[in-house]
């Protein structure tokens, strides 16, 4: 998920050498659909379009982790295969029918180049749904690009900027 869209991915999927099928959703509707509200996530496919493994956290780094999603796009026989939940899905990824609005606007923004509108739409879904990481993500990725597509992620930064927010809630 990406709010300014698929080129914004492009780079880190070319990195990556990457032989599978990924999409990427600039309006937030996967999060809405799948109920979840941070990134980077995994949300795995099957041929028929089945999902088969629900969202949840993935890091490639892990020799477990990579070793199951390895086996599975083998085999497609793996104990990932047993983790798919059952349809209909919960929508509820953002709190508010009005965050995903005005998510959703904010793509719209930044598609015609009007990122500080876009910002500004942003901070106010934020407001609407508070707990939402992808929210939150996505203003940090427009207004520290550097934090977030040269080279690497720097997961460090966002975790200073998550401790420094609860520091100043109070939590």
């Amino acid at each position: 998920m990406d709010v300014q869209g698929a080129k914004k991915a492009l780079p880190w999927l070319e990195k990556a050498n990457a032989s599978y099928v990924a999409l990427v959703d600039k309006n937030g509707k996967l999060g809405s659909q799948f109920d979840f509200n941070y990134v980077p996530l995994t949300m795995l496919f099957n041929e028929s379009g089945r999902l088969v493994r629900a969202p949840r956290y993935f890091d490639g780094r892990d020799p477990k982790q990579y070793q199951a999603v390895s086996d599975w796009l083998s085999r497609g026989n793996s104990a990932l295969t047993k983790e798919a939940p059952k349809l209909p899905f919960k929508v509820s990824g953002f709190e508010t029918p009005e965050a995903e609005l005005r998510f959703q606007l904010a793509a719209l923004l930044l598609n015609q180049g009007a990122k500080e509108k876009a910002l500004a739409q942003l901070r106010q879904a934020l407001e609407k749904s508070p707990g939402n990481f992808i929210i939150l993500k996505q203003i940090w990725a427009i207004e520290h690009p550097e934090r977030f597509y040269d080279g690497k992620v720097d997961f460090d930064w966002q975790r200073q900027q998550l401790q420094e927010m609860a520091e100043k809630d109070g939590n």
